[in-house]
């Protein structure tokens, strides 16, 4: 019996988008730093708990979700386990936010070999997108993309 290339290249597309949904995670988890006490900082963590900060804001519709609320979110989540200031903690929420959706507001992309269609493509995506700003104290909040909630949705299953 052999292997039918057909049947193991059939959708190569559809499996590598979903793969690369990851890849902003996969680029948190790179990140080093340590708290005030020196203790490591999970960014792959708390990269996967901002964006059920970012779930939750939207299941009870606040549509006033950004860096400083995420901070918020993060200073009492990280209260017994990490040494975190203020400051840190708005460093980091902008961190993590920019690895979802880039300072430039385009959309993720990753270029892959379609082994399907033996041709280079490009995926593109979008985890977090702007959902309203507010021009008087000059901040932008986010909501969960398409690409979003599919990632949270898949980390359920």
């Amino acid at each position: 019996m052999e292997v039918s290339i057909k049947n193991i290249t059939e959708n190569y597309r559809d499996r590598m988008e979903r793969l690369v949904l990851l890849d902003p995670l996969y680029e948190l988890s790179r990140k080093t730093a340590r708290d005030k006490s020196g203790n490591i900082i999970d960014y792959y963590g708390l990269g996967l708990l901002t964006l059920l900060f970012f779930f939750e804001n939207m299941l009870i519709r606040n549509k006033k979700a950004g860096a400083v609320e995420l901070a918020e979110f993060l200073i009492k989540l990280t209260d017994k386990k990490l040494d975190l200031d203020y400051e840190t903690c708005i460093k980091l929420s902008r961190e993590i936010i920019q690895a979802f959706r880039p300072a430039s507001g385009k959309r993720n992309s990753r270029e892959f070999f379609n082994w399907e269609t033996n041709r280079e493509e490009i995926i593109e995506y979008s985890i977090l997108k702007a959902s309203t700003y507010d021009a008087r104290s000059n901040l932008q909040y986010y909501e969960l993309d398409e690409d979003g909630l599919e990632l949270i949705f898949a980390t359920k299953e």
